[in-house]
């Protein structure tokens, strides 16, 4: 039974062995020695081989399946032998062979020898796999690796998280980067730290963006730093790999070295910058032109240059040139472009003209060449440029005018190098001096000097000319036949770039014949023809002159007005012939009894002006005044009949008490003369000055002023108020002016103190307020809405209905706001009456009228007072804005001014902005509003529109905050320095006696420095540079102040201006400290 158990089980194990070796995909057989051929092998076995069955196949030995060697060049039959060696001896043997079907294709092939003994037989047993799809994919991924490790792309794996850390990285990145693979796959490398400073946070930024937007893939060109320091340019194709959940968890990158490219692309664009430079630089417009189709391409430039953009002109085409260029130029275009065509010229070049937008014609030099020829050598494609050459033809033509101008000139016209040789003349220099162009070139301009000027004269002449480069004048030269000639004489220099003197250019009249007329002119126009007594002209002349000596002197002048009694009796009776002789006699008379100084006149008829100087008081004229009487009394014959005639003088004097004029002498000294006629004749009568000027002035001054009223001669100006910041026209002040006929236009200070106390200040302050409701009315019509503010005299505003009229007056204009309205009162007016002031600017402000106090700082207000003075605002005077820049008083009162309008929440307006500086200085104190002849001088109303649209700020007004109340000392300081400067000019100037010495420790800018005003100051240096400053100017500034006590002023002065500048260098200094901290 046990035998029988045993049996069935060995029978279920060969079963089990026979199915497996014929079920096997892989080949198995035997080997049997000692030929060690096949002695069975299974159906896989034979189909890999190829062979029919299992009797072909048994025919077949491990030789026959193989080719002659196998790939390691080892002949198959000695390695299939040491195989078998190795299995018998080993017990199996497992190796990589190449084998061979019978058709003749080999494939590779895993082979596994197993010794094994049967029936006392020692056999072997071979299992072999064929591996030709695994060895075809290990091939292929080598080649691929191989591929990219070799290749100029280098594939990175990062991890998606801080500094990008490389996962994986293809071998060749050491070629490319100087890394090697294992350095750069280590845990503390820093990828993000190759990236230049100047892309990283790009390149990280573009990174999130795309993470952000769920990209799967984008590029990126950025810089990396290689191993030796050098930075390369890469190109980087990335491809994302998300979790299931979305989330990036690595990033691959191809990255490319596109260094070369990068530099070739850099170097392409600076080629094209340098083309674009060199197109903007010489402003050229440049055109493409095929010449067989038409096209064109135009660049922008092009059309700018006749005042078109491109796209106005299209369609382009060759027709578009056609259109714009002159007709009259396209013929020539033509016949140059066929020469250039034909080779006869190497570049086409033609100047013509272009018709502009706006209708005018623009010259343009055209240019180009032929670019590309057909094949048969026509001419395909042409470019150029466009020139715009206007300032050139312009320029031209002024050439050729000048040349014609030269050539043709009236007057005469030399050239002379630097060194005062002759090299060119015109016609009219011959024909001048005399002497022809061979004659003159070469030579000197000595050559026509004349002897009528002392040498000085040249000398001086050529010093302005060498100082100011020109010289213009009168002089006296010599012809060539010796004969002297005046002449008008404009000498210039012309200087080269380096500011060297090239040339000058002479230019000179002949002017012998105009001197001699006008000699006899100024004796006609000076002196009377009959007596040769000076006229009524040369009379103004010499009683002006008189004054002013009187003035400079001190002494007295006397004006004494003549008339002949008794003689139109005789010029009527005996005619005018024996009446000139009268005057030439009496005239001849008068003039013998005066001194040599004093003046005779004769003004007309028998009216005589005697101008007597010089004089130490008044009673030195009553000698002189009764032989005046006694002389014009005496017989005097003429034509064998005696006649005898009297005279009456009047007699003024100056200086007087108040300022007259020469006019107003001769009127005075002629209603005197009237009153010696009133009086019987032949007698003086001495002005009554202060009678004259109580009595009839102001009766006539009143009247004159109603006339104007009543005829429409006041007129209102406007000068603009501005936010210096902003640059907002805020509105503007109305000034009366007085368009007299006779005087031209007139100030108010002539005319409004005569009507101050008189109703008709009233009419006029009415008038005023009326014309500037029109022309507020006019503006907002036009679209200018502006506010205007008036003056208002204490008088007026004082009239019981003063605010029932103001009503009335805006109720005639219902198109003006009343809020577009302003009065202005003076601070002195305000406080007359505090009570009553007050309570009609309340009633003004209740219609919505503004009210401003003006010209505040000169009265004698209180808090108190302007605390219960409603106004809108307090305007500072300008006498303390215009002075403020020098004299710290004056700042003082400005700074506590708009403390005060602070402080009462009053708006502060500045008067009196002159300069730049006034500006920049109200701006530091916090004062924006302002006015004054920096800004705006008073203009006629049609002006102020086109002003106001036009007007700017000064550029640093604008960029100017207020100072901190604790950097205010600096602009004191600022101020007191210059104060003190000046005052040291003045010293040396002896304009006074000593400038007051200025204590380096106890000036303004000392003190502040001495407190502390710099210790908070980031720049230590500034500070020390500052400090050192102050103590070098205080230190020269004594220095002068001693060298000048002790009488070497002249050394003091060659000091002045290393001071002055040393002053002005603080000052700078210190601005830009205050500005540091205000920003």
């Amino acid at each position: 039974m046990g035998d029988f158990i045993a049996h069935e089980r060995l029978r279920e194990s060969e079963e089990h062995h026979r199915l497996f070796f014929e079920q096997s995909r892989d080949a198995m057989m035997t080997l049997a020695p000692p030929s060690w051929r096949f002695t069975s092998g299974n159906p896989a076995a034979c189909a890999m081989y190829g062979a029919r069955d299992q009797a072909e196949f048994t025919q077949l030995g491990p030789w026959d399946v193989s080719p002659e060697r196998q790939p390691d060049g080892q002949l198959s039959a000695e390695k299939s032998q040491q195989a078998i060696a190795i299995a018998l001896r080993d017990g199996s043997h497992s190796f990589e062979w190449m084998h061979r079907r019978l058709d003749g294709h080999e494939f590779p092939t895993i082979v596994l020898l197993t010794r094994m003994t049967i029936a006392g037989q020692t056999l072997l047993q071979a299992i072999v796999r064929n591996v030709s799809a695994q060895y075809a994919a290990e091939h292929a991924l080598r080649a691929e690796r191989d591929l990219f490790s070799s290749g100029p792309v280098c594939i990175m794996v990062w991890g998606a998280a801080a500094h990008w850390p490389i996962q994986q990285v293809s071998s060749n990145v050491e070629a490319i980067l100087g890394y090697s693979a294992a350095e750069m796959m280590h845990p503390d490398f820093r990828f993000g730290e190759l990236l230049h400073p100047d892309d990283a946070p790009r390149i990280s930024a573009e990174v999130v963006a795309h993470i952000a937007r769920h990209e799967d893939s984008f590029e990126q060109s950025y810089r990396l730093k290689r191993k030796d320091g050098v930075y390369r340019w890469f190109y980087d194709f990335s491809r994302l790999t998300r979790n299931s959940d979305g989330e990036v968890e690595l990033i691959r990158g191809y990255l490319f070295d596109q260094s070369h490219l990068k530099e070739t692309e850099l170097a392409l664009e600076h080629e094209r910058q340098r083309l674009d430079d060199i197109l903007t630089g010489t402003r050229a417009g440049t055109w493409d032109w095929n010449i067989q189709t038409g096209a064109v391409v135009f660049n922008e430039r092009w059309a700018e240059i006749i005042g078109y953009r491109l796209a106005e002109l299209e369609p382009l085409s060759i027709k578009t040139w056609y259109a714009l260029a002159h007709p009259e130029d396209l013929e020539l275009s033509h016949q140059l472009l066929q020469r250039h065509f034909s080779g006869e010229l190497e570049y086409y070049e033609c100047d013509l003209r272009v018709r502009h937008k706006a209708g005018h014609w623009v010259w343009v030099q055209d240019r180009g060449c032929v670019a590309t020829r057909t094949p048969d050598g026509q001419p395909l494609l042409m470019r150029g440029t466009h020139q715009n050459i206007n300032a050139r033809k312009l320029a031209e033509e002024r050439l050729k005018l000048a040349a014609s101008v030269f050539t043709h000139a009236r007057e005469g016209i030399v050239m002379m190098t630097a060194d005062g040789t002759i090299i060119d003349i015109n016609d009219a220099f011959t024909q001048i001096t005399g002497y022809s162009r061979e004659e003159a070139l070469g030579r000197d301009p000595q050559l026509w000097r004349s002897d009528h000027h002392p040498e000085d004269f040249y000398t001086t002449l050529w010093r302005r000319l060498i100082d100011q480069g020109c010289w213009s004048g009168e002089l006296w030269n010599r012809r060539k036949n010796g004969e002297a000639y005046a002449a008008l004489l404009t000498i210039s220099a012309v200087y080269d770039d380096q500011g060297q003197v090239l040339h000058y250019v002479a230019l000179f009249t002949d002017i012998t014949q105009l001197k001699e007329h006008q000699h006899r002119l100024e004796h006609l126009a000076h002196y009377d023809a009959l007596t040769t007594l000076p006229n009524r002209t040369l009379l103004a002349h010499q009683l002006q002159q008189a004054m002013v000596q009187a003035h400079r002197t001190g002494r007295q002048v006397a004006v004494v007005y003549l008339d002949l009694d008794g003689f139109k009796a005789i010029n009527d009776r005996h005619g005018h012939q024996a009446g000139d002789q009268l005057l030439i006699v009496q005239a001849l008379r008068i003039r013998q009894l005066l001194r040599a100084g004093d003046t005779l006149a004769r003004l007309g008829g028998d009216e005589f002006v005697a101008v007597l100087v010089d004089l130490p008081d008044r009673t030195t004229t009553e000698a002189l005044l009764a032989r005046l009487l006694q002389v014009v009394n005496d017989p005097v014959r003429v034509l064998e009949v005696e006649y005898q005639v009297t005279v009456s003088l009047g007699v003024t004097f100056y200086p007087q008490v108040e300022e007259v004029d020469a006019d107003q002498l001769l009127r005075q000294a002629d209603q005197a003369m009237y009153q010696a006629k009133l009086a019987g004749k032949n007698r003086y009568h001495c002005f009554d000055t202060e009678h004259d000027r109580s009595a009839r002035g102001r009766h006539a001054s009143l009247e004159r002023i109603r006339h104007a009223l009543a005829n429409n001669e006041f007129v209102l100006y406007y000068q603009p108020k501005v936010n210096m910041r902003t640059g907002v026209v805020v509105g503007a002040e109305a000034l009366i002016r007085w368009q007299h006929p006779e005087q031209g236009l007139l100030p108010p200070n002539v005319f409004l103190p005569v009507i101050e106390d008189h109703p008709l200040g009233v009419e006029l302050g009415e008038w005023v307020i009326d014309t500037a409701l029109r022309q507020i009315a006019a503006w907002h019509a036009s679209g200018l809405n502006l506010a205007v503010s008036v003056n208002i005299g204490a008088r007026q505003l004082q009239q019981s209905d003063f605010v029932e009229r103001l009503r009335a007056l805006l109720h005639a204009h219902p198109h003006v706001k009343p809020s577009r309205l302003g009065l202005e009162v003076l601070e002195s007016s305000a406080f007359e009456d505090l009570s009553c002031i007050s309570t009609v600017i309340a009633a003004c402000r209740a219609l919505g009228v503004h009210v401003d106090l003006d010209d505040f700082g000169t009265g004698y207000s209180s808090l108190t007072y302007l605390k219960r003075l409603p106004v809108n605002a307090l305007k500072i005077d300008q006498s303390f804005v215009r002075d403020m820049l020098d004299d710290p008083e004056d700042l003082a009162i400005v700074e506590s001014v708009l403390g005060l309008a602070a402080a009462f929440r009053r708006q502060a307006i500045a008067e009196g902005v002159e300069t730049c500086e006034h500006g920049l200085r109200l701006l530091q104190l916090g004062c924006k509003l302002a006015q004054g002849y920096g800004i705006a001088r008073p203009m006629p109303a049609a002006a102020l529109p086109e002003w106001s649209a036009s007007w700017q700020p000064d550029p640093s007004w604008m960029a100017q905050p207020p100072l901190s109340r604790e950097d205010l000392p600096l602009i004191h300081a600022i101020v007191e320095h210059r104060a003190w400067s000046q005052a040291i000019v003045r010293t040396l100037d002896g304009q006074q006696i000593a400038a007051m010495p200025l204590d380096v420790h106890h000036c303004r800018f000392g003190e502040w420095l001495d407190s502390g005003g710099l210790a908070y100051h980031p720049s230590q240096h500034a500070v020390e540079e500052i400090t050192h400053l102050h103590h070098q100017l205080h230190h020269l500034g004594q220095t002068l102040l001693e060298l000048h006590a002790q009488s070497h002023t002249p050394v003091a002065r060659a000091q002045l201006e290393v001071f002055l500048n040393l002053g002005a260098t603080l000052t700078e200094r210190v601005q830009a400290l205050a500005m540091f901290r205000e920003r």
